[in-house]
């Protein structure tokens, strides 16, 4: 009997630089990373892995696989928030068209307050549900959903549907 760790099976060399079940670790780390920090291509984050593309997509639709994806996005997202606020302060302070400078400042202003005046609540706070259903950037239908003893605090524009007591 040896103590020699090296795989002696087709299979387990195959199954050697593998991430375990429901883990993502090895070669599938090394292409999700690569795709998330560095920025490249799916199939190229699956070549430098030493995986095929279709591996590599083929993992992509495991749920556990989204999670850390997904996870790494929001990393991504975050660190790079300070880049994007320093970005619209340099349009809004050096550009020559104006409304270059104006949107900047506006999308400035809606960071800085996301539900006050200039952002998509409106200017809205409290407690309640806000279900948007405009797009991203033409103002539309906003559905808020609040408590009854919130109700005399509502703009007046504003469709009343609690049901009766009768």
């Amino acid at each position: 009997m040896t103590d020699d760790k090296t795989p002696t099976t087709r299979q387990a060399v195959a199954a050697q630089d593998r991430s375990g079940k429901l883990t993502v670790s090895g070669k599938l780390k090394v292409a999700l990373d690569e795709m998330l920090f560095k920025g490249s291509r799916r199939a190229e984050a699956a070549a430098a892995a030493g995986m095929t593309d279709h591996g590599l997509r083929e993992a992509m639709k495991k749920v556990h696989v989204k999670r850390y994806y997904n996870a790494g996005l929001e990393v991504l997202r975050t660190s790079e928030r300070a880049r994007n606020i320093s970005a619209l302060a340099k349009v809004r302070d050096q550009s020559d068209n104006s409304m270059a400078v104006v949107s900047a400042a506006k999308a400035l202003e809606q960071l800085a307050e996301p539900n006050g005046p200039g952002g998509r609540g409106g200017g809205r706070t409290g407690a309640g549900w806000a279900i948007d259903l405009s797009e991203p950037q033409l103002p539309g239908l906003v559905i808020v959903i609040r408590p009854r003893e919130e109700a005399s605090a509502l703009p007046s524009k504003m469709i009343d549907v609690t049901p009766n007591d009768e």
